[in-house]
């Protein structure tokens, strides 16, 4: 099985849609949850808007910001600066397949001089990472060791939020934590969002923390074969591998979302879930990650309806350039990508500007 980053991009002649956010809604039933819980040897990988903000489908155009209900904007740690980087990638050719977000106006952002892409300088102390309020959001970012998830994590610890992060790889995910924990108080457990178990870790930490007011569900799966060899036809798809492709990219995040909901009504919170341009469009070969994420998005849906005091969002994110796009595609050129901190910086301007409930394209969030 292999987990990636991003999605794999089409002009690089294999026919992959944008929004394989890394490393996978919302809603659901207690039973659900049980269910994924009890499967064997699976892996990971103020004021609310009213009804009729909310889009009717899910698939329909973000509504407009509503002023009285947007928060102050959360100011960056003593010692911390933030930058972007990247810069515009070409266009693609007529043909070369689905759009991705960098036709949509992302980077150029190189305003702070930061060469290496990572969006985030370090530089909080121990006497700094002290002084952190002990009434600052904390936020659940899952898939947080790399890709989109990293670089969320990293924004948000800039705006002052405390974290619980976790990923599948222990090694790459105590890297993120060191980091982070010059930004900000973090908390890092390495395990698979499927297993029923580490997610009531997950939920332990942030209500230790003092309760979450964010659940980021990133961590998700393709269930491909190593490689880059491409993705199964629903007629040749062993169902075992289609049923774990479910359970981490819709039943997962159902049931953690499910665990934080308590945190997250008692700080009219947010779930942000990563979907995909495949949980609405039909790629060949992407049947089933397409339909996890086309769960994902109607449960995203019919949750801002049952909650209306939260936010609830569903953002397809688009191709990114990340060392897991790259490893999908073997010898293709992913450098025209946006960078991750890219998105994230999109769609952490989406967080600061609390929009209605509904689904969204990074592209089109970052034209606004």
């Amino acid at each position: 099985m292999t987990v990636l980053s991003t999605g794999p991009t089409a002009r690089l002649g294999v026919r992959h849609p944008p929004g394989c956010a890394g490393t996978a809604c919302t809603g659901g039933t207690a039973d659900l949850a049980a269910a994924v819980s009890e499967v064997p040897g699976r892996h990971q990988h103020h004021r609310e808007p009213t009804l009729r903000q909310i889009p009717d489908r899910v698939n329909a155009s973000p509504g407009g910001r509503n002023p009285r209900s947007a928060p102050p904007v959360l100011r960056p740690a003593p010692g911390v600066r933030r930058a972007e980087s990247g810069s515009r990638a070409p266009r693609r050719p007529a043909g070369a397949g689905p759009t991705s977000n960098v036709r949509a106006g992302f980077g150029p952002g190189g305003r702070s001089g930061d060469p290496a892409g990572r969006g985030i300088v370090c530089g909080m102390n121990a006497e700094q990472r002290a002084a952190v309020p002990q009434s600052a959001p904390v936020g659940v970012v899952t898939g947080a060791s790399r890709g989109l998830g990293l670089a969320l994590a990293r924004g948000l610890a800039a705006e002052g939020w405390r974290l619980v992060v976790t990923a599948r790889g222990a090694v790459e995910l105590a890297a993120a934590e060191a980091e982070l924990a010059g930004l900000t108080e973090v908390v890092a457990l390495p395990g698979s969002i499927a297993d029923g178990p580490h997610r009531a870790r997950l939920a332990g930490a942030a209500e230790r923390l003092g309760g979450a007011s964010l659940l980021v569900n990133n961590a998700g799966t393709l269930n491909a074969a190593p490689g880059g060899a491409p993705l199964p036809r629903l007629a040749d798809q062993p169902l075992p591998d289609l049923r774990e492709v479910f359970e981490v990219n819709a039943f997962a995040p159902i049931a953690l979302t499910q665990l934080l909901l308590p945190q997250l009504r008692g700080r009219a919170g947010t779930v942000l879930n990563i979907s995909s341009e495949a949980a609405v469009v039909p790629y060949r070969g992407w049947g089933g990650y397409g339909a996890s994420k086309a769960a994902l998005d109607l449960a995203t849906a019919v949750l801002a309806r049952e909650e209306p005091e939260l936010r609830v969002w569903a953002v397809d994110p688009g191709n990114m350039r990340t060392r897991m796009l790259q490893q999908a595609t073997p010898g293709g050129d992913v450098s025209g990508e946006p960078l991750p901190e890219e998105v994230a910086s999109v769609l952490l301007r989406l967080l600061r500007d609390r929009r209605p409930s509904g689904r969204y394209r990074a592209q089109d969030l970052a034209r606004r």
